[in-house]
């Protein structure tokens, strides 16, 4: 039985590629029988040259597939397009300008046969801008196994949104049908937000399995004429998480949803986007307000006028940026303690 899929979406990365790849190979120690699907997303430089000359010089027990897809589809088809023709017990998503560390898989399905329940495994990511790993503070392995502290982790940003450095259960990725939204930018927000919504436990190891590089050509950096779909793609993600709320975490989850808004209202304010996308921003960001003052929270609500003319100017200083999420948590004490 295939114990692991592992799934690369490619597009326009012919100077990652080739590290990518190799260290997929390197895992072949870990003694696991593994599949590696990469996806062809019609990228228009060299990078499937390159994958062919890797594979077609490799004989060892990885099992490779390439799929290829018949026009650029963006990156979250690529990845549903690999869960979908997956065998494995488990599902692995990889960034193809990124890189997996050695003794990557054997850490993170080691972690799987002690922690059985665990639906999600993540391994702490290296992270090369930063120059440090995401979860410095982890010695030894965390389990969260109840549903409210799932949640509360999630919208508190302990787990991350990321779905690639993590080892998730295929089964539950089929069963709820948590395939990535296409057509939207940081499309990883909404299907993270579901996915934490279906699992029953979440595992965090110390290892460092993963090295994220923020390639500056990535399909993840917007450019200027993707301002629109950036705010088009946030206000989706915000309605779409007020209508299916986590259950218990108005607070908590308010002002996730809100932190997400004010990243459309800043982008909003620094490129130009449609007149009705920007209407459709204002509606969610009133619905936002209206919501949190008809429940009573008002210092909340007075909060969230911060997402307002002319108080939504504040936005120009890097201080407030900077520290946005700092004072979202002094506003959750302050909320949460009346």
């Amino acid at each position: 039985m295939i114990s692991l899929s592992i799934i690369i979406p490619v597009y326009k990365v012919e100077n990652y590629i080739r590290r990518c790849l190799e260290s997929v190979i390197a895992q072949e120690d870990s003694g696991v029988e593994m599949e590696c699907i990469v996806i062809d997303d019609k990228g228009p430089d060299n990078s499937m040259d390159i994958v062919h000359d890797v594979i077609s010089n490799y004989h060892g027990t990885i099992d490779f597939k390439v799929v290829v897809h018949e026009r650029n589809r963006g990156v979250a088809a690529g990845r549903n397009t690999g869960a979908k023709m997956a065998n494995g017990e488990y599902i692995m998503f990889i960034d193809s300008d990124d890189y997996l560390k050695p003794g990557c898989v054997k850490s993170l399905l080691g972690a799987s046969k002690d922690y059985p329940q665990a639906d999600v495994i993540i391994g702490q990511f290296y992270s090369v801008r930063e120059q440090k790993p995401s979860y410095d503070y982890l010695s030894s392995p965390v389990l969260y196994d109840n549903k409210e502290e799932i949640h509360r982790n999630f919208l508190r940003v302990i787990l991350d949104c990321f779905p690639w450095n993590r080892l998730l259960r295929r089964k539950l990725i089929v069963d709820n049908q948590l395939y990535f939204q296409e057509g939207t930018i940081f499309e990883d927000v909404i299907w993270s937000y579901h996915l934490f919504d279906k699992v029953n436990a979440v595992l965090l190891i110390p290892d460092i399995t993963y090295v994220y590089e923020n390639n500056p050509t990535s399909a993840m950096n917007s450019t200027k004429e993707k301002s629109t779909a950036t705010v088009r793609s946030f206000v989706f993600f915000c309605n779409e998480m007020l209508d299916q709320p986590y259950k218990g975490m108005f607070v908590d989850h308010h002002l996730y949803v809100f932190n997400i808004l004010m990243k459309a209202i800043d982008t909003r304010m620094h490129a130009c986007v449609t007149p009705e996308v920007s209407l459709s921003l204002n509606l969610v960001r009133n619905r936002i307000f209206r919501e949190t003052l008809l429940s009573g929270r008002i210092f909340l609500a007075m909060f969230f006028l911060t997402a307002f003319p002319p108080f939504n100017n504040i936005l120009r200083f890097s201080w407030f940026r900077s520290h946005f999420d700092r004072l979202g948590s002094v506003i959750r004490s302050l909320t949460l303690r009346k």
